[in-house]
């Protein structure tokens, strides 16, 4: 009975080796596997360092460049706002300037032409609607004063009387001129 015992128990212990080297050999094809995804894991962490690498650097170009861009319209603010306060002078000497001319045009009309001879505008054919003619009578504040201006203007202009005293005035003539 020793021998049957001593049998059944080896055969039991050779069943547990066989079980044993069976769940050896499948616990050494999973680590063979895990080793094979760790290389692809390794290789995985590689490209996504690469990636942040990259974006790093993007970023760092990206404030570069708004920086410049920040620097390059401010610039742009501040020449824009100097040209604006310019054109606001330009302006107002433009204004001051016709309201010369609009004064030496009225004491001109006094002094060479007497009220009789004067005509209304609507029948001179001289003057025709224009850009530069509506420009020009914006300047001038009231309708009377528009219409003392344009006879003024254009009995000097037929009789060959009409002697501009400034630039401006010349450029009226030849503005007036080109609209005939």
């Amino acid at each position: 009975m020793n021998w049957n015992l001593d049998l059944i128990l080896n055969l039991l212990v050779l069943v547990f080796l066989i079980v044993a080297i069976f769940y050896a050999g499948i616990l050494n094809y999973r680590l063979k596997k895990l080793r094979s995804n760790k290389d692809e894991v390794d290789m995985a962490i590689i490209r996504f360092d690469q990636a942040v690498s990259k974006a790093d650097e993007s970023i760092s170009y990206l404030k570069d460049i708004s920086g410049k861009s920040y620097n390059a319209l401010l610039e742009s603010i501040q020449k824009s706002q100097a040209l604006r306060d310019e054109l606001f002078f330009l302006l107002e000497r433009g204004d001051e300037l016709a309201n010369k001319m609009e004064i030496q045009i009225r004491q001109t009309r006094k002094e060479t032409t007497p009220q009789s001879q004067q005509q209304p505008i609507e029948n001179s054919k001289f003057l025709e609607d224009s850009p530069e003619e509506d420009r020009i009578m914006r300047i001038l504040k009231t309708s009377q004063e528009k219409e003392e201006a344009q006879i003024h203007i254009v009995q000097g202009a037929k009789k060959g009387t009409f002697k501009p005293n400034s630039k401006a005035e010349e450029s009226l003539l030849d503005m007036l001129k080109a609209a005939r």
